[in-house]
């Protein structure tokens, strides 16, 4: 591969490693979502930072990095998101492209619904999959980085 794509891939995985710690940040102060609780605006600034993070880190995943990451290994990218993570599993560095599809999914629940039961869902579902986007960092970082 040329130095102009390696460049491009190690300025993503910088892009995508900020992205993550801010990620991480409110996943490590997330407190359980109380659908009984009256929240002030202050109370869901967490969740809304959690949200928001988690809606970044999908779309830099997905249409960055995971980009960069197939044009390195095959010169040229995938023309739908399926395609691209079908290609992203078949190279090792995501384990279920159903997992990522579901990501989109929530983060696209999570510009329209307000429903308190439909947010205490997504919230548990940012938590779970935030789990699987930190694993796959891992391997992007270990494969390219390490």
């Amino acid at each position: 591969m040329n130095q102009q794509i390696d460049e491009n891939l190690l300025e993503q995985i910088q892009k995508a490693s900020k992205a993550l710690s801010l990620l991480k940040d409110s996943f490590s102060k997330y407190q359980p979502f109380d659908l009984y609780k009256i929240y002030s605006p202050t109370d869901l600034e967490s969740y809304d930072a959690l949200a928001l993070r988690f809606e970044k880190v999908v779309e830099l995943f997905i249409n960055q990095l995971f980009r960069t990451i197939e044009i390195h290994y095959f010169g040229l990218a995938s023309t739908t998101i399926r395609d691209r993570l079908l290609v992203l599993q078949k190279t090792g560095f995501i384990d279920d492209i159903n997992n990522w599809i579901d990501m989109r999914i929530i983060r696209n629940k999570i510009a329209h619904d307000y429903l308190p039961d439909q947010i205490k869902s997504i919230y548990e579902d940012i938590l779970l999959y935030s789990k699987i986007i930190f694993d796959t960092f891992q391997k992007i970082e270990h494969k390219f980085i390490s």
